[in-house]
């Protein structure tokens, strides 16, 4: 497995661009080699949607062992099939699971995850919310 993903939570257009044309100049360039997969959240509650602690658990337990199918998974966990087979589909879509007819094999055993914080980055308040102290 390879090291995975890029997260990378927050950012403005213009990060994204500059990103996409420093890869079509490495293109042009003749360097062909894949770089590491970037996911781009546009804020905190929009990563946390797509990465829940139920999916967490889910990818947890495919790092232990693929899965034969989603009921095998859905036993493992302690889930209901729908609820697991929502979050599956979620996290193919994701590319954190690859599905091979009906096997579930987690996609990378690791992701960075970067957020950008401010106006331009993941949102003032997503961020305060996410760094604001328990009582």
């Amino acid at each position: 497995m390879n090291k995975g993903p890029l997260i990378q939570i927050g950012g403005s257009a213009e990060d994204m661009g500059e990103a996409f044309i420093t890869a079509w100049h490495r293109a042009e360039a003749g360097d062909l080699t894949p770089e590491r997969p970037v996911l781009v959240f546009e804020s905190l509650s929009g990563f946390k949607a797509a990465f829940s602690n139920s999916r967490i658990e889910i990818l947890d337990a495919l790092a232990e062992a693929p899965a034969p199918s989603i009921t095998a998974l859905a036993g493992r966990v302690g889930r209901p099939y729908r609820r697991v087979h929502d979050d599956v589909a979620a996290l193919t879509k994701t590319g954190a699971i690859r599905r091979t007819g009906r096997q579930l094999t987690l996609a990378a055993s690791e992701a960075t995850v970067t957020v950008k914080f401010g106006r331009s980055g993941a949102g003032s308040r997503d961020a305060e919310l996410a760094t604001e102290p328990t009582k």
